[in-house]
């Protein structure tokens, strides 16, 4: 269960960089 919300985390991470990439 850890697992699901550690990958969200990441996910979440990874997208917020993405956005603020091309920002």
């Amino acid at each position: 269960m850890l697992l699901i919300i550690f990958l969200a985390f990441i996910d979440r991470f990874l997208d917020y960089a993405n956005a603020n990439q091309f920002s």
